[in-house]
């Protein structure tokens, strides 16, 4: 996309995959996260880790993952 594309000519050095909601289940994360990669660019992602194991070549390259658990349940948080 031509976002991925302005981040990779203004040479930023990180992007944090996160949102308004879970980043994975956004159609082909994974090919922006990989076209970053391939310039150089460290990945992190903010994810709820329901759909880690369907990409894992590519979260293995990641910079970062961090897991976010939002819950105000005790028994559902652990």
């Amino acid at each position: 996309t031509q976002l991925i594309d302005d981040l990779i000519a203004l040479k930023v050095k990180a992007v944090y995959l996160s949102g308004g909601g879970e980043p994975t289940l956004y159609p082909r994360w994974w090919c922006f996260a990989e076209k970053l990669l391939l310039n150089n660019i460290d990945v992190a992602l903010v994810t709820n880790g329901v759909l880690l194991d369907e990409h894992l070549e590519t979260i293995r390259s990641f910079n970062y993952i961090d897991i976010s658990v939002y819950s105000t349940d005790k028994n559902e948080y652990e």
